[in-house]
């Protein structure tokens, strides 16, 4: 946070870049400006990589929105527009509930291969945030490469405020890399950050974890073709949540979506077409795991493949799984494909049992459900009309031992209490 001293610094000298820029920014006539849109440029922003701009961009963030200077009838732009370049940052930049910014936008999208266009650079003190975003309804951020410098903690750090709450917040094509975590909610109270849309997002070479929710009302997520790479935990619902993902795609994991409790309001996840490239997070001779869940949590998958990667020849990871399943969680995986180890289930006493099934789903490349799913006596599973090919992975010569269908196959927890009609 700014100190007073420097906020009022700061506002004296916004209210004279204000007066200066306004019209031309309103009207799109500055130098390399968007319509309705202030340029970061005009505050001040150089954007070599070596200038320090964390005053300018924050003041053109704080700037969004409000009434010119000199003629409180005229309202500035609320989009805030970054071109092309790299934004040295040296402080956390900050967005609070008074603030009217509804659009950051970066100058030209990230290419597949992750080169930054508009890219904040993190230079500011070891742990810090990025960006922290508290009691903030409404914001977008577009086409933005944060860069955490392997210094910075959370890339953006989101948060509510006593009896403010923050919500309906949508990024798309933004990449966070190099920092502790990517995104993170809710740390700072029990309170809702909720209500997120983020499409076309990329997550790499994080020391802690791509996502992370932190509080029981971090609810109602959809994560659309985002991915997360070269980071220990992909999503981590740390205490609950709702999420929905489409297409969503890990590579060089441990983990690619972790659950650690649901409860009453949350715990429902779907997860449609998920992509994955096999190799573990610190060893390309493992695999690593899809989905860790426990507590009370519901968990629909479809439409999605594991891969078949190490799963061959004498060095072939055949014991990492790829559901591990704690007590209480509820699990349905449908219209899949499986290989390898299948699932580790583990469920407690006196507790509802941990269940797992599989309907209309095929298993291929070391992976028999008849054998390779374990599970207590406080857990289940079931398979519904599922095909199992048996694959000699030890040969030289691919061949196939042997081509089942499985209509129905049912081990009930042998210490749970079940009710039956």
């Amino acid at each position: 946070m700014f100190s007073e001293q420097v906020h009022l610094r700061r506002s004296a000298w916004l209210a004279a870049v204000l007066w200066l820029v306004s019209l031309s920014a309103c009207l799109g006539q500055n130098s390399g400006a968007v319509m309705g849109y202030l340029n970061v440029r005009d505050f001040g922003a150089v954007g070599d990589g070596i200038a320090d701009d964390t005053a300018a961009i924050q003041a053109a963030l704080q700037a969004a929105g409000k009434p010119t200077p000199g003629n409180l009838q005229q309202v500035l732009p609320t989009g805030v527009y970054l071109p092309k370049g790299i934004y040295r940052l040296t402080r956390t930049l900050e967005l609070g509930a008074d603030d009217l910014l509804v659009h950051l936008q970066g100058g030209g999208t990230v290419s597949p291969r992750g080169k930054p266009q508009a890219c904040l650079k993190w230079d500011g003190p070891q742990g810090a945030p990025l960006l922290n975003i508290a009691g903030y309804t409404g914001l977008r951020l577009s086409d933005l490469y944060l860069d955490g410098s392997e210094r910075a903690g959370v890339l953006v750090r989101i948060n509510s405020r006593p009896g403010v709450g923050t919500g309906n917040l949508y990024f798309e094509r933004v990449w966070l890399v190099r920092g502790d975590t990517g995104f993170e909610f809710g740390a700072d109270m029990d309170s809702c950050a909720s209500d997120m849309t983020f499409v076309d997002c990329w997550i790499q070479h994080c020391k802690s974890a791509g996502f992370r929710t932190m509080a029981p009302q971090n609810v109602d997520y959809l994560i659309l073709r985002c991915g997360v790479t070269n980071t220990p935990i992909g999503f981590h619902f740390y205490r609950g949540g709702n999420a929905h993902f489409v297409l969503p795609c890990f590579g060089r994991v441990f983990t690619a979506i972790k659950i650690e409790a649901g409860g009453i309001n949350g715990g429902v996840f779907t997860i449609t077409g998920l992509q994955q490239e096999t190799f573990a997070y610190d060893n390309e001779r493992k695999r690593f795991t899809t989905l860790e869940a426990e507590g009370e949590v519901n968990v629909s998958i479809s439409g999605i493949y594991t891969g078949c990667g190490n799963l061959w020849g004498d060095n072939a990871d055949l014991t990492t799984p790829n559901f591990i399943l704690g007590p209480n969680a509820q699990v349905t995986v449908r219209d899949s494909m499986i290989s390898g180890k299948i699932a580790v289930l583990k469920g407690k006493p006196n507790d509802l049992a941990t269940w797992l099934q599989f309907d209309n789903c095929r298993f291929r490349c070391a992976a028999d459900p008849r054998t390779d799913i374990e599970a207590d006596a406080y857990s289940g599973y079931e398979l519904r009309n599922c095909h199992v090919v048996k694959d000699d992975t030890l040969g030289k010569d691919y061949k196939v031992i042997e081509s089942v269908l499985i209509p129905h196959w049912v081990q009930y927890p042998a210490q749970a209490r079940i009710v039956e009609q």
